[in-house]
Formats: structure tokens, sequence, C-alpha cells
């Protein structure tokens, strides 16, 4: 390499070199896609409810909050010591009630898993980040154990926090519509958003 192209090649940027080397095929799609790829102890912002709202709804001029504490997914509370206060023999259903109302398909499916523990709950397999039987009952029971722990605060204390998560579970979630305490109505894409927020699939 001469000295003009060893000059030229330290001017570049990240991203000129990206896109060389993607021009050139040097980096491969499976290469991108590991690159992108979440892990399954991947770490997710607590934020509440109404800030994770407010920011979506107005993304070009609402400040993320700065200070905000880690939360976990499924895959971390596999691993970990659960916070005071949580039994894994817990029964789901003990926690996140179905709300009452005509029993339609979703609510036979919340139904289904409802004889769970909140360990078999988190352990549940499959699942694309849809499935109320899979994804929202494990994502709602790792949000449930960062409440827990203290890293999740919606209002001014932990029980205040579990009373908002198990609305969401019983309106947003099984009922698909919620009147959320901050003036607006969230159905089920709005829950599946906001956990993914929480769990790492997506940021804030």
């Amino acid at each position: 390499m001469t000295e003009h192209e060893q000059h030229l090649k330290a001017k570049q940027s990240p991203q000129d070199l990206r896109r060389r080397l993607l021009k050139a095929g040097a980096a491969s799609a499976p290469v991108i896609m590991s690159l992108s790829a979440k892990s399954a102890l991947a770490q997710g912002t607590c934020v509440s409810p109404s800030a994770f709202a407010s920011v979506r709804a107005n993304a070009l001029t609402s400040n993320a909050p700065e200070t905000l504490s880690e939360c976990h997914s499924h895959g971390y509370w596999k691993t970990h010591t659960w916070p005071f206060g949580a039994s894994q023999g817990t029964l789901f259903s003990t926690v996140f009630t179905a709300a009452s109302g005509p029993a339609g398909k979703v609510s036979k499916a919340a139904v289904s898993f409802s004889t769970l523990t909140l360990s078999q709950a988190l352990n549940l397999q499959g699942g694309a980040g849809e499935s109320i039987t899979t994804d929202y009952t494990r994502d709602i029971v790792s949000a449930y154990l960062d409440a827990l722990a203290g890293n999740l605060k919606i209002g001014t204390g932990t029980a205040d926090t579990v009373a908002v998560l198990q609305d969401m579970w019983r309106f947003a979630i099984v009922t698909g519509t919620w009147s959320t305490p901050w003036g607006s109505t969230w159905g089920r894409a709005d829950a599946r958003a906001y956990l993914d927020v929480l769990v790492g699939s997506s940021s804030l």
C-alpha cells in the first residue's frame, strides 16, 4: 500500500469503511445478522409505561429519561437469584389474574396456562414475540421480578408498580384494551412494544 493510499484510508470514517467492505463482499449476511442478534440474557431499560408512551408519541421532541435502572429478560431471571418476595412456586394466576368478561379466544389462551407456577411461566419455550401463551407471559413475569427487585418503578412504590403490570396483563394483553392511568388506551401491540424495551428486544 502506497503512502497516499494509507493517508486516504486514515481519513475515511468508519461508515465509509463499512460501506466499502459491504460492496467488496467482505461482510456476509450471517455476520451482519449475528451483530444485531439479541442474546437471551439481553439487558433492557426500566422505564415507566407513561414515560415510554410520551417518548414514543413525541419521538422528535421528547428526550428519553437519562437515569434509568437496568431491566432483564426471562433468560436473566432463569439463572439469577429471584428478589425477596418472589417465589418460584407461586401460581402465575395468583399474581396475574384473567380479566372478567366474555371468554374470547385470547381469554381461553390465558386460562390454559393459569395453573403454571411463575417459574414454569418464565421457562415457557418457543414464540416469536407475539404469542400470548409464551412471550407475553415470560416477559410480564420478568417485569414483575424487576419490580420486586426495585429496578422497575411505576408510581410511588413496588405495590403501585405491580398493580400497573397486573392491569396491563388483565386488560391490554388478555382482553386487548386498557384504559391506562395516564389517560390513553393501550392494546396488545402497545404492551408488546413496552415489554420489548424492558427485556431488551428494542431500545427506547
